[in-house]
């Protein structure tokens, strides 16, 4: 069951996906995330992973982009 730490990542994510990118940049060196990404149903299934349901799909409006989320917490 997720805690409060992952649930309030996946609520932040959602409603300022802008933060993606910056979330990007610090760990994914290089790696870019187009501005205007919308939130998208997450049951959706975009894949055939061993967990079906990610925390938050992103699209980019008139960019073919997307991007799958999944929130980790490490103690």
């Amino acid at each position: 069951m997720p805690g409060i730490e992952h649930e309030t990542m996946v609520a932040m994510l959602q409603t300022h996906p802008e933060h993606l990118g910056a979330l990007v940049a610090l760990t994914q060196p290089g790696k870019r995330v187009p501005s205007g990404l919308v939130s998208e149903d997450s049951v959706v299934r975009w894949s055939d992973p061993v967990e079906v349901r990610p925390d938050l799909v992103f699209l980019a409006a008139g960019e073919p982009y997307w991007a799958l989320v999944e929130v980790q917490h490490k103690k």
